[in-house]
């Protein structure tokens, strides 16, 4: 049935800012108790059709925000932003035609950063960081256009570095890597005695996994 109340609040949704939207969505959309997490657009609704132009929204069955994600012309477009359960920041970053573009960011379950890297085009730009759940650095490196480069290194939550990996694009030139106790495993140029230890040693990142690290 045609809601002209319903019609007005969905046509100013698409120009007002994002943080008066919230304030707004947290007054009409109900909490559904029923189900882990339930996803709402701007009118009210739970229909999964993707908009042309929105804000998408899920929520906790306690309430609390999941994410929101910000769609034009029926691509993520804009700001994109999730939550753990307890209501501490779980991931931030922004889109730009369906594909990562900007600043992301992620963070443990306790509060405590994970993740920091710039994206453009959907691919990795710049510098990466991750972190162990206590606070301490865990790896390091820089990408250009989704290809690695340069040095990165690695580190044990000892604080032990576990690893220094030199790339051309890519590919690796020479590398170090340390046990635990600070012993040498391996150091040179043998480009497949590199890559099988470094393939060991890095685990791939997940944004949304339920428990990072």
């Amino acid at each position: 049935m045609y809601n002209p109340k319903l019609s007005v609040f969905k046509t100013r949704c698409v120009h007002i800012n994002l943080f008066t939207y919230l304030v707004m969505c947290a007054l009409i959309v109900p909490i559904i108790a029923s189900a882990n997490t339930e996803t709402y657009f701007c009118d009210g609704s739970t229909n999964s059709e993707l908009r042309y132009n929105t804000v998408i929204v899920k929520k906790y069955e306690n309430g609390n925000l999941a994410s929101i994600q910000e769609v034009k012309n029926k691509k993520f477009n804009g700001l994109y932003e999730s939550w753990w359960k307890n209501g501490n920041r779980r991931a931030q970053g922004r889109f730009k035609n369906g594909r990562e573009d900007g600043d992301f960011f992620a963070w443990y379950r306790n509060g405590r950063k994970y993740f920091s890297g710039s994206m453009r085009d959907g691919k990795p730009d710049g510098t990466f960081n991750t972190w162990f759940a206590d606070g301490k650095i865990r790896n390091q490196g820089i990408f250009l256009s989704g290809k690695r480069i340069g040095q990165w290194k690695s580190w044990y939550n000892s604080g032990q570095q576990s690893s220094i990996v030199n790339f051309e694009v890519d590919k690796i030139l020479e590398c170090s890597f340390w046990n635990n106790a600070g012993e040498i495993v391996y150091q040179g140029k043998d480009t497949k005695r590199c890559n099988d230890i470094y393939t060991g040693y890095y685990n791939t990142y997940s944004l949304e996994s339920d428990e990072p690290g």
